[in-house]
């Protein structure tokens, strides 16, 4: 996890490390640099966030209300869904200095909750931050890639993926336990393109080739395909299938509505997603590595390169070694093992092993960026 504080400091150590050398156009890359830097943090903001169904705007009701926000942030930044640890328990009793804002937004018909208001909470990224770390939690980093989802659904003897108002129900429940889970999703535009690669008999079967090249368009890394069915006693069964960077995994959930089905999809989605990229301290083997990495052609890339790598739940800290052409020898500070970073990097395909030598001496570990 990385607070503002963090930010900034790594902002000053890239700027530190490049006043060593020189590329054309400085003054336009530093600005991209910073700009880069701070959007694509922007998203991970939600991650402290909570949305409680509320029935007024008492101070009554939303002190009651705080405890289940800062649980429902703790499950986002951790991947888990309950937590036994006295610091947290005690945290859970006297939520208050966590929380940092809040706000009030109508909830509207079709959103089918119990409440009048939805109570937007946000809670201090650093103290909860904290709280993990002390605790001894697994640390989900903020670099989380999307899950590309794909749905078709067949009621009444007819399949629709588009339009009906069951598959409607069903991706809201999807999109509404991701939110809750902290899994990033994005859905295809249904398109003419996406009919022609990717046919309703073709998700229906679930067929992994015709899967894969539609969801190359979106350049997703991670895809869930899904097919759902209303049986005769009214409840609703689903198979689907899980692409986890190189792995495949068979999902098969059952629930009495959709909502039920989409928590129970969506969880087994995120444990999955949490066991490949969560940091578990107890696990963790603290050491400094060196790897280099190519294809750092400007002061933008390298900006996103070491955003990237900071970005990494194993990752405690980057720095800068050494600059020459489009090389770069960076300096981590784990706290997990090197296999375990390995691993993520593996998974996430933005840096690609590279054979060829090492431009360095002593360096083992060299990968190409893919910005």
């Amino acid at each position: 996890m990385r607070s503002q504080c963090d930010i900034r400091a790594m902002k000053i150590g890239v700027l530190r490390s490049i006043q060593q050398w020189s590329w054309s156009s400085f003054s336009a890359g530093v600005l991209l640099m910073l700009s880069f830097s701070v959007s694509s943090w922007v998203a991970a903001s939600s991650l402290y966030e909570a949305r409680i169904p509320v029935v007024n705007q008492s101070t009554a009701v939303r002190n009651q209300t705080l405890s289940v926000g800062l649980h429902a942030v703790l499950v986002k930044v951790t991947g888990n869904l309950s937590f036994e640890h006295p610091a947290v328990q005690a945290a859970m009793k006297q939520p208050k200095p966590y929380l940092t804002e809040y706000s009030y937004k109508p909830v509207l018909d079709d959103e089918l909750v119990e409440g009048k208001y939805w109570l937007q909470l946000k809670y201090s990224d650093r103290m909860v931050d904290a709280l993990v770390r002390s605790s001894g939690l697994p640390v989900w980093g903020r670099n989380r890639r999307p899950v590309l989802v794909w749905i078709i659904v067949e009621e009444n003897g007819r399949r629709d993926r588009s339009s009906s108002v069951s598959r409607g129900a069903v991706e809201m429940a999807v999109r509404r336990r991701a939110e809750q889970r902290g899994v990033p999703l994005i859905f295809p535009a249904m398109d003419l393109k996406d009919a022609v690669t990717l046919s309703d008999q073709d998700l229906w079967g679930l067929f992994s080739d015709s899967i894969k090249d539609a969801s190359e368009r979106y350049h997703a890394h991670h895809i869930l395909a899904g097919r759902v069915t209303k049986d005769k006693q009214g409840r609703w069964q689903s198979r689907w299938n899980l692409y986890l960077a190189e792995n495949m995994t068979k999902i098969n959930v059952s629930g009495g509505t959709p909502l039920a089905l989409g928590a129970k999809v969506v969880d087994q989605v995120a444990n999955e997603v949490t066991a490949l990229y969560a940091v578990n301290p107890s696990d963790a083997e603290t050491q400094t590595s060196q790897i280099e990495v190519t294809n750092v052609s400007s002061i933008e890339l390298l900006a996103k390169c070491e955003q990237y790598i900071a970005s990494l739940a194993s990752v405690k800290a980057v720095h800068i070694l050494q600059l020459r052409g489009e090389h770069v020898v960076f300096q981590l500070e784990l706290n997990s093992s090197f296999d375990h970073f390995i691993r993520l990097i593996n998974a996430d395909r933005r840096l690609k092993s590279d054979e060829g030598m090492s431009d360095f001496a002593g360096i083992r570990q060299r990968y190409s960026f893919i910005p």
